[in-house]
C-alpha cells in the first residue's frame, strides 16, 4: 500500500497521495469500517467537533527528507523509522500482519499543520517531526513541528532509502543507517514500480 502511496504523490499530486495514504492510516485502525448513517468527518480546515477518539495521540519521529512540498502539489514526504507505540482508532497499538507492533518504517507525506515551515530543509536531509494522529478529521494526520538533526545523525532504517538508491541497515549486529552530509547530492529516486492488479 505504501508504494501505491508514493507512486500516486509522484503521479497524481499531494491531494491524491493523501487520499491513499489516509486509507493506509485507516487501515491501522484494525479494518473497522465507518458504521452507516454516521456523520462525515470534518476535513482538515475545520476544528474537529467531534469527541476524541482514543486513538488520537501526538507522535515523535526521525527520518530523512524524501520530497519537499511545490507548487505543483508535490507532498512533503518523510522516509521515517518504525513508532512501535502508533495506536490504532481504538486506542490499542496497532498490529502489523506480520505481528509486529505500531506503524513500520516507510516513506509517508505528511500534510503540514499551520505555521509549520519546510524553508530550509534539503532532500536527504536527517529530520525529528512530530505529528498529531485525530482520527476524527482528513486527513487523519499533521505535522506540527519539524527540526532538522544535524548531518551523520544515526538513524534506524532498514528499507531502501529513496534518496540515496542504497540500503541503509540496522539492528543489533549492524551499524545503523546516517543521513547524508549536508550539499551531499542524493541519487534521483528509482521510478515508482506500477501498481499491480489484485
Amino acid at each position: 500500500m505504501l508504494t501505491r502511496a508514493a507512486f500516486f504523490v509522484s503521479r497524481c499530486g499531494l491531494a491524491a497521495g493523501a487520499v491513499v495514504m489516509a486509507s493506509v492510516l485507516v487501515g491501522c485502525d484494525g479494518g473497522s469500517q465507518p458504521k452507516s448513517g454516521s456523520a462525515p468527518a470534518p476535513d482538515s480546515g475545520a476544528a474537529a467537533t467531534t469527541a476524541p477518539t482514543p486513538g488520537d495521540a501526538t507522535y515523535t519521529v526521525r527520518g530523512v527528507v524524501v520530497t519537499l512540498p511545490d507548487a505543483r502539489g508535490t507532498a512533503f514526504q518523510v522516509h521515517h523509522e518504525a513508532i512501535p507505540t502508533f495506536k490504532n482508532r481504538d486506542g490499542a497499538v496497532n498490529q502489523n500482519p506480520d505481528g509486529s507492533p505500531g506503524m513500520k518504517e516507510m516513506i509517508m507525506p505528511f500534510p503540514l499543520g499551520p505555521g509549520v515551515s519546510t524553508d530550509g530543509l534539503k532532500v536527504g536531509d536527517a529530520v525529528e517531526i512530530v505529528f498529531e494522529v485525530t482520527w476524527a478529521t482528513r486527513p487523519p494526520y499533521r505535522v506540527t513541528k519539524v527540526t532538522t538533526l544535524p548531518a551523520g545523525t544515526a538513524l534506524n532504517l532498514t528499507t531502501p532509502d529513496a534518496t540515496s538508491g542504497s540500503t541503509p541497515t540496522a539492528g543489533p549486529d549492524s551499524t545503523p543507517a546516517t543521513a547524508p552530509a549536508p550539499g551531499a547530492a542524493p541519487a534521483a529516486p528509482a521510478a515508482p514500480a506500477a501498481p499491480t492488479p489484485r
